[in-house]
Formats: C-alpha cells, sequence, structure tokens
C-alpha cells in the first residue's frame, strides 16, 4: 500500500511528505490497537527524508507527556512490534505539546518552512480525547515565530476518531 501511494505521489497525486502522527489510545483492544499503529506507520513511512520519515508521536512514561520516536526495525512486523511497546494507553493528546516537539526537531535541524510537518494525524479511540488547543494557539504561534517560523510552518492538525472500526470517521 505504501509503495503504490508513493507511486502516485511521484505521479502528483497526493502529497504525504510532511505528515506525522500521533497516536492515543487509552482502552482499544482487539484489532483496534493494531489499526491505530497501522495508520501511524503509513503515515510514518510516507513522510520526507530524513527528518519526518520513520518518526511517531506516541505518549512517553506518563499520560502528560509526549515522545518524538524513530520507529525501529528493519522490516514491518518489528517496526509493528515496536509500535505496539511504546505505545501506551493514555487519554489524552496534548496538541501545543506536540507542536513543541515538531518546534525542537525544526529548530535543532534547521528547517526551512518547507520541510515542516504541514498535518498531523491525531490517531484515536473514541475514549481519548484531545486537549482544545485553541486557546493555546497564540502561545503556540508566538513559539514559532521566535524561531523565526511564520503561521505557514504551524502544523493543522486532523484527528481521526477510530472508535467505529467499520466506519472511521474525522472528528
Amino acid at each position: 500500500m505504501v509503495e503504490d501511494i508513493k507511486q502516485q505521489q511521484k505521479q502528483g497525486l497526493g502529497n504525504f511528505k510532511n505528515y506525522l502522527a500521533v497516536c492515543c489510545l487509552t482502552n482499544i483492544l482487539g484489532n483496534g490497537r493494531a489499526w491505530v499503529m497501522s495508520l501511524g506507520l503509513v503515515v510514518s513511512e510516507l513522510s520526507e527524508e530524513p527528518v519526518w520519515k520513520g518518526k511517531v508521536i506516541t505518549f512517553g512514561d506518563s499520560q502528560y507527556e509526549l515522545v518524538l520516536h524513530l520507529i525501529q526495525g528493519d522490516d514491518l512486523k518489528s517496526k509493528a512490534k515496536f509500535m505496539m511497546r511504546t505505545n501506551k494507553d493514555f487519554s489524552i493528546a496534548n496538541f501545543p505539546e506536540a507542536c513543541d516537539l515538531i518546534l525542537e526537531v525544526a529548530v535543532n535541524e534547521n528547517l526551512k518552512p518547507q520541510q515542516m510537518v504541514k498535518k498531523v494525524f491525531v490517531f484515536t479511540d473514541f475514549q481519548c480525547r484531545v486537549i482544545d488547543w485553541k486557546p493555546s494557539y497564540e502561545a503556540v504561534r508566538s513559539k514559532f515565530k521566535e524561531q523565526g517560523y511564520g503561521d505557514d510552518a504551524i502544523p493543522k492538525v486532523l484527528i481521526w476518531g477510530l472508535f467505529d472500526l467499520n466506519m472511521p470517521s474525522i472528528v
């Protein structure tokens, strides 16, 4: 599937090169966890090298800490195992914190605005809620501006609720 999408990108049919996934789970059981992890892997594989390719944001050791991971593994099976090990079952995805992680990478790698993450996919289950980041938007905007980035460098967020595995919906 990833190779097919890459071929379409070469033909100008879509662009996932500067996207990043946040995998936010609570108590998904069975295939739901695999859906979230699989979608996170697809987005990470389609992202642009060397900065965003193979990276995903999941929770750290607490429900309030987000971590940007470089997915480990040589094949799909080992990458999936890594994703399952590193993702925690917590319920809050803090978009401003995700923006802080993105900005930190951008500053450390001296990225140009066109290399910034354009869209953040938050793959989540029904019980997961996303902190309302709108009140924090100005703070995020100010941080980006302090580092020399304009409004066009602030990523858009797409929350994809996978609580109905028969029909995923955009929240």
